[in-house]
């Protein structure tokens, strides 16, 4: 794999406001406009997403359907791996599956403190600590020596 592009979930309706399965929380109507923008700005900046593995999580499987509308070629994958809380363990499972695939660039649409969590470890072992806002992202490229390294991090309110 070469490059990784990390999605935090848009905005989704208030967890205490949400009276059912965390899990089936959907996005807001501004969340669902932010998916939108996200998507544009990714098929511009990866015209060549091989994948897209997103959460079952509603809110994260409804952002990566407005990414997947913009790559048709691309397979939208719902992962268990990378539920909320699943960690490190969850995220390295589901990127050593994408490797074995074959896979050379993909999208993940995940959650906090995951994301944040599985980018620390994969280029800093633990060493950086990252946190960002609904809908942002996080491009991971893998170096001529293996190793991660951050290219960019793009805050929602780019797009």
């Amino acid at each position: 794999m070469e490059r990784i592009v990390l999605v935090r979930h848009a905005k989704a309706m208030d967890r205490e406001a949400w009276e059912l399965d965390d899990l089936s929380r959907p996005l807001l109507p501004k969340g669902h406009k932010r998916a939108e923008g996200l998507a544009e700005l990714l098929v511009k900046r990866y015209p060549s997403i091989d994948a897209i593995f997103a959460s079952p999580a509603i809110r994260t499987k409804e952002t990566a359907q407005s990414i997947a509308r913009a790559f048709p070629a691309a397979p939208l994958v719902l992962a268990e791996e990378i539920l909320p809380d699943s960690g490190i363990v969850g995220y390295s499972k589901l990127l050593e599956q994408a490797s074995i695939k074959g896979h050379k660039e993909i999208v993940v649409v995940g959650h906090e403190p995951d994301l944040s969590e599985t980018v620390s470890m994969l280029c800093s072992n633990g060493r950086i600590h990252l946190h960002w806002k609904k809908a942002a992202f996080v491009e991971l490229v893998m170096d001529g020596e293996g190793i991660w390294r951050i290219e960019a991090m793009i805050p929602a309110s780019f797009f």
